[in-house]
């Protein structure tokens, strides 16, 4: 997948997400900075760091994307159960949960293919919190990580 977009101080910031199996990872990719005038590229980054070996090969989605946001909702309303009325899902998205420590080396097939949610509720809202991040697998349904604090 690629996006971009231009700003005011004339450049254009270019994105790609390295997709794999037609499903996007979550970490690798790389982004291009162009000036708007010249046409020079003025910033690159750069991060493909999963093999493919390392992806699970098996990519048939059991769970659908509102089975995950229905888990995540009620997982959520147990945490902080007074803020049960106030919770929201941002997004969620299909994705290869490839966000790898660096210096480990992934074993074959064993970066999973997950929801990845984005939520919050009225009290990360007041306080411009970045969003809670719930990871779920998309063949079993269960909780990979579940990131929600005030």
């Amino acid at each position: 997948a690629a996006s971009s977009t231009g700003s005011g101080a004339g450049q254009y910031t270019f994105v790609y997400e390295r997709t794999y199996q037609d499903i996007p990872t979550d970490v690798d990719g790389f982004t291009v900075i162009v000036d708007a005038g010249t046409g020079d590229v003025i910033g690159y980054t750069h991060q493909w760091t999963t093999p493919e070996h390392a992806f699970l090969s098996a990519t048939q989605v059991d769970i659908v994307r509102h089975e995950a946001t229905f888990a995540v909702l009620q997982k959520a309303r147990e945490i902080y159960p007074d803020q049960t009325d106030s919770i929201r899902i941002i997004s969620a998205d299909l994705r290869w949960m490839n966000d790898i420590p660096p210096g480990n080396v992934p074993r074959p097939g064993s970066i999973p293919v997950a929801w990845k949610v984005l939520f919050n509720d009225d009290i990360m809202r007041q306080s411009s919190a970045q969003p809670a991040v719930a990871w779920v697998d998309a063949h079993s349904g269960e909780f990979l990580a579940f990131e929600y604090r005030h």
